[in-house]
């Protein structure tokens, strides 16, 4: 291979180790499930004191934007990021100011840790400004891959965004951390980097938000600051906007459309919601399937406060008149406990369903959309409308959705994960017909028979941890006979998926367990 195209190949494999997630796509992806930020609702923002001497002024670097759940902290990240964009190289080449942002979700585990955060930040950096990469290459073999271990990932990242951050052909850089408290893996080394790494480089601008309950443990200096969404001086803003954003949402309701309780509903969302766009979102959910002769009503029964909300959303589940339920429930604890977002099938497979709704992935959306407002489904995948959805199924919602505790619905995926592995794991799963074939030359089969089983390969031994079964592990119990008969089957298919360190991880996990089960 010639000197130049390896070059370049090492090159791509150095930007490749930061592309865990590109943050421009979780964006878009924020977009569809809860709809681009609506400018009248984020605008007050831009004109905020507190906003504009931290875009402007030399002596502002820090905006920590506090508020509570479904307070709208991620569509007013969302708001900031398109209106600075113009003016940044993400949208003009010629300008020499940066942007870079991420947004922190709990639910997706390569978008909820610190060393993400970081990788995506400079991902976002180096893809404009590709002379970036020179800050970084050093610290990566020729082949791409890095010098150092995971142990020290950690020093070697910060290390790198700080020598991209102090380049000296710099003007300003604005950088945007969505959900601070998301970011459930190493969130005090994070705001670590961000309150005191970076506070005499003045060119960097952050903005960042999290719920209330993150505290610094560092002393904020002058630079830095908190604006609160919850303090008198910012509530008024917030219900201004909450008032135009209810306008919006049920002016594309068809059962408003020319009914004379359009006004109504209007005063008497805004009275209700608290200042909380999450729950007008998902009140005026519940409201696309209501008659016109009913709104009225409905909106009257509908509580105050999001958990009173998600509340009403279990009871309807459970209504005996509704035959769905149990269905229901088994959607919403598999969803719970999942270690990422389920496609349909692999939900399906895992679940517990009937295999009629289970193999059929319309069945399944189906249920899923009788779920309550808890879920959305977005390109086969199964997402939590909002992370107050899930800590509410977790903290409050756990009699209705574990009826026998989260340990029995961990073995209850555990043991549905193994029967569709012993199901569908064969040899050669894709055909290839020869042994040693490189992974990139490897074409999925359409349809996929790993489609329903993906999720099962990499998590079943982390359900089996959860649900402390440890007699699973004795001789000829299921453990035992899976991989007597299906380990090799199980290996390659890991190797399909790419996740053969998984693999590796869940076999170590088993040898502790095991050594559990002896001493037991």
């Amino acid at each position: 291979m010639p000197a130049q195209d390896q070059d370049k190949q090492s090159r791509d494999r150095c930007v490749d180790y930061f592309a865990v997630t590109d943050p421009r796509d979780v964006k878009r992806t924020i977009h569809q499930t809860r709809g681009a930020a609506l400018k009248k609702s984020y605008d007050w923002i831009l004109r905020h004191r507190q906003f504009q001497r931290w875009r402007d002024s030399n002596d502002s670097q820090v905006l920590w934007i506090k508020g509570d759940p479904g307070k709208g902290k991620t569509m007013l990240l969302c708001g900031i990021t398109d209106e600075l964009c113009p003016a940044t190289k993400l949208a003009d080449p010629q300008a020499k100011t940066f942007l870079s942002f991420f947004f922190c979700q709990a639910t997706v585990r390569k978008l909820s840790n610190a060393h993400a955060v970081l990788r995506g930040l400079i991902y976002m950096l180096v893809k404009q400004q590709p002379l970036f990469l020179s800050h970084v290459q050093e610290r990566f073999k020729d082949t791409g891959e890095p010098r150092f271990g995971d142990t020290e990932a950690w020093a070697a990242l910060c290390n790198m965004f700080l020598e991209i951050l102090r380049d000296w052909n710099l003007d300003k850089i604005f950088i945007m951390v969505d959900a601070l408290d998301e970011c459930v893996q190493d969130q005090d080394k994070l705001l670590q980097f961000i309150l005191q790494e970076t506070k005499e480089l003045p060119h960097i601008k952050w903005i960042i938000s999290s719920r209330n309950h993150v505290e610094q443990r560092i002393r904020l200096v002058d630079s830095q600051s908190i604006l609160s969404l919850e303090l008198q001086e910012n509530t008024d803003s917030v219900s201004e906007a909450i008032g135009v954003y209810i306008s919006d949402r049920i002016s594309k309701l068809e059962s408003l459309q020319d009914n004379p309780d359009r006004e109504y509903v209007q005063r008497a969302l805004e009275k209700k919601a608290e200042g909380t766009f999450l729950w007008v979102a998902l009140v005026v959910q519940e409201l696309e399937d209501v008659d016109s002769w009913e709104v009225r009503q409905v909106v009257d029964d509908i509580p105050k406060g999001l958990d009173d909300l998600y509340a009403r959303m279990i009871d309807h589940i459970n209504d005996p008149a509704a035959r769905s339920g149990e269905y229901c429930q088994l959607v919403l604890s598999a969803t719970t406990l999942a270690y990422r977002p389920l496609q349909l099938l692999e939900l399906g497979a895992v679940s517990g369903l009937p295999d009629v709704i289970a193999g059929n992935a319309k069945n399944m959306e189906k249920i899923v959309k009788k779920s309550g407002s808890f879920l959305t489904v977005r390109d086969k995948t199964v997402y939590f409308v909002h992370q107050s959805a899930k800590d509410y199924l977790m903290e409050k919602g756990g009699l209705s959705i574990f009826p026998s505790g989260p340990a029995a619905a961990h073995h209850r995926m555990f043991t549905q994960s193994l029967c569709i592995l012993k199901s569908t794991l064969r040899r050669d799963m894709y055909n290839m017909g020869a042994l040693g074939t490189p992974i990139n030359e490897v074409k999925q089969p359409e349809p996929d028979p790993l489609a329903a089983g993906r999720y099962s390969c990499v998590y079943w031994v982390d359900h089996l941890e959860q649900a402390g079964s440890y007699e699973e592990l004795q001789d000829t119990g299921t453990v035992d006979t899976f991989l007597r008969t299906r380990c090799l089957y199980w290996l390659e298919a890991l190797s399909l998926l790419r996740s053969v360190t998984d693999g590796v991880m869940s076999i170590q996990k088993l040898g502790v367990l095991l050594q559990v089960w002896v001493r037991f």
